[in-house]
């Protein structure tokens, strides 16, 4: 059964917004061709991610396995790792179902596509998102962008969302790109 995390993890990150940093400059480190190589314990594939960025592996035993982002205190903006199913399950089987709930829950659009990218079938789901956050008074409108890649491997379905704000959705974009294009399984 596809677990529902990610729809708890969508709300979590609009509840805690204000959690990020306006330090950073749109256009400030931004990330290069080469960078890192993604490996953890707990997840069978690895991928690449441009320089500028780090890997957080994630502690606890929560629902997201490992974070690749440029700025590792910011909920906001970073490609989330995460086990969508314990088993390889075609995109089609439980598409419908996230789709709805992020719509129901969120409010908003979610569109809908599939992709190959070499020998990997992506499900992915994308929705936009936009608030007003509060701070001491000052409003400032944020926008959040979510590309939810859905892929099998490794004997489970995987999900790896790539999450922005306004102001970190052009490298979170190259990233995600970068990540998407490199993901590799080992061979037996």
């Amino acid at each position: 059964m596809l677990t529902r995390s990610v729809l708890v993890v969508a709300l979590a990150v609009l509840l805690v917004s204000g959690c990020g940093s306006d330090d950073e400059e749109e256009g400030a480190g931004e990330p290069k061709p080469t960078g890192g190589s993604f490996e953890a314990a707990d997840v069978p594939f690895t991928f690449q991610y441009p320089r500028g960025f780090e890997q957080v592996d994630e502690p606890t035993e929560g629902e997201v396995l490992a974070t690749v982002t440029p700025t590792p205190d910011d909920l906001e903006n970073g490609l989330k790792i995460r086990v969508a199913a314990e088993t390889e399950l075609p995109f089609v089987s439980y598409a419908a179902e996230i789709r709805s709930q992020f719509e129901e829950q969120l409010a908003t659009e979610v569109t809908q596509r599939e992709e190959t990218r070499g020998a990997l079938d992506l499900g992915i789901l994308e929705w936009r998102k936009s608030y007003v956050e509060s701070d001491l008074g000052d409003e400032k409108s944020v926008r959040i962008h979510s590309t939810n890649f859905f892929f099998q491997g490794g004997g489970k379905t995987w999900h790896l969302e790539c999450l922005s704000s306004q102001d970190h959705r052009s490298s979170i974009d190259r990233a995600c790109q970068q990540a998407i294009g490199s993901i590799q399984f080992p061979t037996s």
